[in-house]
């Protein structure tokens, strides 16, 4: 497998910071409300509005998820580099990974069982890298199926991928992920670093993993309508 070799040219994120903000402003729109009910009176004239909070919110996550793809993407390389000094017979063989009961797992057909094992045993040998990847599946959740972060008026009509959390580990494919943002542009809309298509990218793997499973029957895709345009567009 070729080094991931993305990132390195953008300044490392400060992902704690942004989780920082992102609690914080969940707990201003919070103390907002509470206060406003238990005194009886209005919030002041000039406070944002809750839909104005909710959405900065909701920007924050997509700059945190995709923040954390980058992080993810350097953590990768230098995890792949020392493997390649090891195994340089495995490691370039490609393959993808996921979160699997809280573990990186391999996707792929070609490696043997051992193969397999030790470049997971590796993988899950940095914690950090682990870390990183439950908590690009945790943001992913709250950008596709943002209950807690909007009206639901303001979302698109029909389209929703309920119960997210419980399938999101299944969908996401990290290795997929970091070289798609090589190889797609995101609208105009949607600008920053390349890093920050990571919606649209874990978008398209969320519905072509509910695509299949609603074609087994599955019960939770079945919930699910993605039959409208999706929420993000790459061109």
């Amino acid at each position: 497998m070729m080094a991931v070799g993305l990132g390195t040219s953008i300044a490392k994120p400060a992902l704690q910071n942004q989780q920082a903000a992102i609690g914080q402003q969940r707990s201003v729109t919070s103390g907002q409300t509470s206060s406003a009910l238990s005194s009886g009176s209005s919030a002041p004239e000039k406070a944002a509005s809750p839909d104005y909070n909710a959405f900065n919110i909701f920007s924050r996550t997509h700059w945190a998820l995709g923040n954390t793809l980058q992080s993810f993407g350097q953590r990768l390389d230098a995890t792949m580099s020392r493997m390649r000094d090891i195994r340089p017979d495995i490691t370039d063989t490609p393959f993808d990974l996921k979160l699997d009961h809280g573990r990186l797992a391999v996707v792929d057909d070609s490696l043997d069982e051992r193969s397999r094992i030790w470049i997971e045993e590796s993988m899950n040998g940095d914690s950090e890298l682990v870390r990183l990847a439950g908590m690009f599946n945790e943001l992913a959740v709250d950008v596709l199926d943002p209950k807690d972060f909007r009206d639901p008026s303001t979302r698109i009509p029909g389209r929703h991928y309920d119960k997210l959390s419980s399938t999101i580990d299944r969908s996401t494919r990290f290795v997929s992920l970091l070289k798609g943002v090589e190889s797609t542009r995101p609208d105009s809309w949607y600008a920053g670093t390349p890093f920050h298509r990571a919606a649209a990218l874990v978008e398209r793997q969320v519905i072509a993993d509910t695509y299949a499973y609603q074609a087994k029957g599955g019960a939770i895709e079945l919930m699910r309508n993605t039959s409208t345009p999706p929420f993000y567009h790459l061109s």
